[in-house]
């Protein structure tokens, strides 16, 4: 699936232990690349990437009481402009980090995006790096406009938004550290296409990293066919969204009257499926323009390498390793040498439909073992805890992640002490480094055997989980706080987000998508370090009074004035600890 984001791509666009020295001095502290094997693992799954904005809903409850107020709506077009942290420099970089590339400084990067819409995906990243530059041109007017009121409303000197077409870049702008280009390159023509790589060869620094997402086969072969009858159905209406529209209704009408046995049946389950949880300016711009281009994966690699670019990688790691594969496939494709060719087979197993391809000029070298030196520069982000206390011991202890989906197992007093301490406080980038220290320290490995022990177990266990996604690797840092202050206080991006009227999202300290609803919104709206939360509480039953909200128990409006404050004071402390939660919080 992609994401056409304007009408750019239309038109051109533990407890210590006495003999832990002895434990943690189990495996050997001289390894020099790491491979994947031992830690066992139930129910990995390696998403089909796609470019829907990674959204975590923010809601608050008040307990048993339901607080009623109208509903939010707001015009679904033009294509609305979201983040995408999967396509940032920290992403990108650490990708390359751990295929032994050095990457530019994110502080003082210039970064380049083509397509950039409103700028939802990098004045993100520009309010997160003050001492970064960043440019981004888009084809549409009104969205340049758009972004460009943002921007001047939050002060931002570092970016600049112009209204340009891709195919007239030239070099007025210079070189770039990281250029982005997502939900474009499907969506225009061969000779912006080919724009497009050569943009990202020539304005592309020494060391740079460039980005592109594409439609991919082949996933997009069957949709294809559901796309061209939403295509004919829709062609008498006028308005996008009434296309939009109709073209749910067409696939909905197929699904019901096909045949029961047919494959075709599950082809159109699955599209159902997409288009029912998917917003009409998605449908509109990703099935219902005219210009929809697909690639096999070597297509789009052997475009690239005509441009002096080569592949780096995937924004997900995970997607990379052929030991995710059946047990069967993952023995064939362990002989493939050549890594392109091992995974365009992953994505005929896969039937994948959409890619994030990082790039990088071809004269670098690129190592393809992982090495404990990669990996060590890391954090770590895991959302798995253990399942009982730690015990200094060998007994296996099963992580489990909070929706106990998947979960994996680990053995030695080392990794149980490590992933337990990853997984404290669920989703913050623990540093390896400094984890490697802590273990070390709690275990009594002083010595530099013991700590080298402890340092080659945890790297290693560390990279297994990694790229069967497990886990997460990230270069960047926690930029976001876990206390909850008296005065509580969220970014100045997700505060000028949350005063705006029509805005159902805010952006948190991952740059990711954070849905609100209108309460919720109002809440983070006063969170500007200046109120306790007492005063937060006075303003919501304020608004409350304002809006003519209603607190309703037992389906029952409630009138009782103590009644109402405990509720409200719950909805406010439930807000902020969801706040916490989702890496809101700034100190």
């Amino acid at each position: 699936m992609a994401t056409k984001k304007s009408k750019t791509a239309k038109k051109a666009k533990t407890a210590k232990s006495k003999n832990t020295k002895k434990t943690a001095s189990k495996k050997t502290a001289k390894k020099k690349e790491i491979a994947p094997d031992e830690i066992e693992t139930k129910n990995v799954q390696v998403a089909d990437e796609n470019d829907t904005a990674q959204d975590d809903a923010l809601e608050a409850s008040t307990g048993n009481e339901t607080l009623e107020s109208a509903p939010f709506s707001y015009d679904e077009l033009p294509y609305e402009s979201f983040p995408y942290s999967q396509t940032h420099p920290p992403q990108l970089a650490t990708i390359a980090t751990i295929f032994g590339l050095e990457t530019p400084d994110f502080d003082k990067m210039r970064v380049l995006e083509l397509g950039c819409a409103a700028g939802g995906n990098i004045i993100p990243l520009a309010h997160d790096y003050p001492d970064a530059e960043f440019v981004g041109i888009d084809l549409s007017k009104e969205q340049i406009d758009k972004g460009k009121k943002q921007i001047k409303d939050m002060k931002l000197k570092n970016i600049k938004l112009d209204h340009l077409s891709i195919a007239d870049i030239k070099d007025q702008y210079g070189t770039f550290d990281y250029i982005i280009c997502h939900g474009v390159f499907s969506w225009v023509p061969d000779e912006i296409a080919e724009k497009i790589l050569n943009v990202a060869h020539k304005s592309l620094s020494p060391e740079g990293l460039a980005i592109i997402s594409y439609n991919c086969l082949p996933g997009w072969s069957a949709v294809s066919s559901v796309r061209d009858m939403m295509i004919y159905h829709t062609r008498k209406f006028d308005s996008l969204t009434e296309k939009a529209e109709q073209a749910k209704r067409l696939v909905d009408f197929l699904h019901k009257n096909c045949d029961t046995e047919s494959p075709y049946k599950g082809i159109l389950e699955n599209e159902k499926k997409v288009l029912g949880r998917t917003r009409n300016d998605y449908i509109a711009h990703e099935y219902l323009e005219d210009q929809n281009t697909q690639y096999y994966f070597y297509e789009f690699i052997e475009k690239a390498q005509k441009h002096d670019l080569q592949y780096v990688g995937d924004t997900s790691l995970a997607t990379m390793y052929y030991g995710n594969m059946p047990d069967e496939a993952a023995k064939q494709l362990q002989v493939v040498n050549d890594m392109i060719t091992q995974e365009q087979y992953m994505d005929f197993i896969r039937n994948r439909r959409f890619r994030y391809s990082i790039l990088t000029h071809a004269n670098r070298k690129i190592n393809r073992k992982i090495t404990p030196e990669a990996i060590e520069k890391m954090y770590v982000v895991s959302t798995y805890k253990p399942e009982g206390p730690i015990t200094n011991d060998d007994k296996p202890m099963t992580f489990v992640r909070p929706d106990k989906k998947m979960s994996f197992k680990l053995s030695t007093p080392v990794q149980k002490l490590a992933f337990a301490k990853f997984g404290e406080n669920a989703g913050n980038p623990v540093k390896i480094s400094e984890m490697i220290d802590f273990v070390a320290e709690r275990l009594d490995a002083t010595d530099a055997d013991a700590k080298d022990a402890v340092r080659a177990t945890i790297l290693d266990s560390v990279a297994q989980l990694a790229l069967k996604g497990m886990i997460k690797l990230t270069l960047e840092g926690p930029r976001w706080t876990l206390k909850i202050s008296e005065k509580p206080r969220v970014s100045d991006h997700a505060l000028y987000l949350a005063g705006l009227d029509q805005q159902g999202w805010v952006v948190n300290g991952l740059r990711s998508k954070v849905s609100v609803t209108l309460i919720t919104k109002f809440i983070i709206s006063q969170l500007d370090g200046t109120q306790t939360i007492d005063q937060v509480v006075d303003k919501l039953i304020a608004e409350m009074e304002k809006q003519n909200w209603k607190i309703r128990a037992d389906k029952k409006v409630v009138e009782d004035e103590e009644f109402i404050r405990k509720a409200a004071e719950r909805l406010v402390r439930n807000t902020i600890a969801e706040a916490r939660r989702r890496c809101m919080l700034v100190a």
